[in-house]
């Protein structure tokens, strides 16, 4: 069954008031290799009026990256990076010590999907160790993100999957099984949402694109990529009752 929402669909069940709902706020941005992404949804928080918004990278290449393409907003304070070090509860840790607790975490994946299951040729294969390695990157680490956040009350996560690029049946396969596994962890959290008072109310955001199918993506597919993206993030991240009744009970996503 297709539970995926597209764009015309999300504009029309999301919320509204992403800028009200967003000032003043303080949003966790978890990621590393969409970089192109997630600056154009810090750069979207910012803009939206969030009060802090902190990236948490697994390299601190990526953190010293971003902060230097956004310079001024380092100055005021708004925006700060910690990188994990392999430690991710450990980094969410330090910024909640250091900037406060969020409303709002937006966590994509720090690696892609498709480094797990290339072989040293080039070729794409799944043993057994690749599986391991997806499962911890791709399911686990949302995971551990929503536990930290668990007793964090009034915080909402929104999950990003990106999807396999290129056509191999196997990396297609392998996409479609991470992306069941963490909408059912989804729909199992939007449940608990409605029955315990703290309980984590989580979205989930499937990225798509041309690169999907084997094409290479020009300047302006990736900025409509990115602009779709940060759409979808800013809808998903609006706190509403009924959203969340509508989305998380079955386990829904948007498609960006």
């Amino acid at each position: 069954m297709n539970r995926s929402l597209t764009n015309e669909c999300m504009a029309h069940d999301a919320p509204t008031h992403a800028s009200e709902d967003l000032r003043g706020s303080t949003v966790f941005v978890i990621g590393d290799y969409l970089r192109t992404h997630l600056a154009g949804l810090t750069r979207a928080l910012l803009d939206q009026g969030a009060q802090h918004v902190v990236l948490i990278t697994e390299t601190d290449e990526t953190a010293q990256e971003m902060l230097a393409a956004m310079r001024e907003d380092c100055a005021g304070g708004r925006l700060r990076a910690f990188a994990t070090h392999g430690m991710l509860e450990h980094a969410i840790a330090r910024a909640r010590t250091h900037v406060g607790d969020p409303q709002l975490v937006v966590c994509t994946p720090f690696r892609p999907l498709l480094r797990q299951v290339r072989t040293a040729d080039g070729s794409v294969a799944l043993e057994a160790a690749h599986l391991e390695e997806v499962v911890a990157q791709q399911v686990m680490h949302h995971a551990h993100v929503a536990q930290q956040l668990a007793c964090v009350e009034g915080a909402r996560l929104t999950i990003v999957l990106p999807t396999a690029p290129g056509a191999s049946s196997v990396a297609a396969a392998l996409a479609l099984t991470v992306r069941t596994m963490v909408r059912a962890f989804t729909a199992a959290m939007g449940v608990a949402a409605q029955h315990t008072p703290r309980a984590l109310a989580a979205r989930q955001i499937d990225l798509v694109s041309h690169a999907d199918y084997g094409q290479p993506l020009s300047n302006s597919e990736v900025n409509a990529a990115v602009r779709a993206f940060v759409a979808a993030a800013l809808a998903t991240g609006t706190p509403s009752d009924q959203a969340d009744r509508s989305w998380n009970g079955r386990g829904a996503a948007v498609t960006a």
